[in-house]
C-alpha cells in the first residue's frame, strides 16, 4: 500500500510528464496531450466493452490499462448487386478501417496498483498512443 498510486493527480505528477520525457528524449515526442486518469476497475471494463465492441460475458481478461482512440470503420462495396425479381441480388461489402487522422482520446490506468507497475502499464498505454499517432 506504501507505494500505491491512488489518484490521477499523483500519476500525472509523479510518471506521466516523466515518461513523456522520456520519450521525447528518444526522439519520440507525442503531438497531442493525451489525457491519463487512474480509474476503478468497473469503469477500465466498461471503456474496453466499448472501445472493442464487444459483449461482456462477465469474463473480461486482466486489463490494467486502455489506449482510447477513434477510427471509422465503413464498409465499401466489393461486388455490385444485380436486380433480379424487383430487389438487389449477390452484393458483396468489406469493412475498410479508415484511420488517416487517428485521435488518442484518453489513456485509463487501474487505479491502487504499486508506482513501478503503474509506471509500466502507463509506459506501454503511451506507446499504444504513440502509434497510433504515428502510423499514417
Amino acid at each position: 500500500m506504501e507505494s500505491s498510486i491512488m489518484d490521477t493527480r499523483t500519476a500525472n505528477h509523479l510518471l506521466y510528464h516523466s515518461i513523456r520525457d522520456l520519450y521525447e528524449g528518444m526522439n519520440m515526442r507525442l503531438n497531442q496531450q493525451i489525457p491519463m486518469l487512474l480509474v476503478e476497475r468497473h469503469a477500465l471494463n466498461d471503456a474496453i466493452i466499448k472501445e472493442k465492441n464487444v459483449i461482456s460475458t462477465g469474463d473480461l481478461p486482466e486489463t490494467r490499462g486502455l489506449c482510447l482512440s477513434k477510427e471509422l470503420t465503413v464498409a465499401s462495396l466489393l461486388k455490385g448487386p444485380r436486380i433480379g425479381g424487383g430487389r438487389s441480388v449477390g452484393m458483396r461489402t468489406r469493412h475498410h478501417k479508415l484511420t488517416r487522422r487517428c485521435q488518442v482520446n484518453a489513456i485509463f490506468v487501474l487505479y491502487d496498483l504499486p508506482r513501478l507497475l503503474t509506471r509500466s502499464v502507463l509506459a506501454y498505454e503511451l506507446m499504444h498512443g504513440w502509434l497510433r499517432l504515428h502510423s499514417n
